[in-house]
């Protein structure tokens, strides 16, 4: 069973990292990070972890087929007191050997409105 053609990463995403710029807390911002399933066999996103109570993270459930496309929602709600830079990460477990762990990153400059 071959996971990936051409030394390609299972899942591949657009981009792995989103940067909000200038952000008033306490106002939600939400990233929509797209991804493709390069392999040749349907993958899963198992599990997701946040490091931060102020991130939630929402993935599909179901396995993606090769060749589809879907994406991980992660929501950002910086607190009253998070003034100055922020960079939070979500981390991901596939079903995929070559990308088991995924590490995607959300940056904001947050000032308190």
């Amino acid at each position: 069973m071959a996971f990936t053609r051409n030394d390609e990463p299972c899942i591949k995403f657009e981009k792995k990292e989103y940067n909000f710029g200038l952000l008033k807390a306490p106002w939600e911002k939400t990233a929509i990070f797209r991804f493709k399933n390069n392999s040749t066999d349907s993958i899963r996103i198992k599990s997701s972890h946040v490091h931060c109570g102020c991130t939630s993270v929402k993935y599909p459930e179901y396995f993606i087929a090769p060749g589809k496309t879907d994406s991980v929602i992660v929501k950002f709600l910086p607190q009253k007191w998070l003034n100055g830079d922020a960079e939070k990460e979500v981390t991901l477990k596939t079903t995929c050997p070559t990308d088991s762990i995924i590490i995607l990153t959300i940056k904001a400059e947050v000032q308190i409105y």
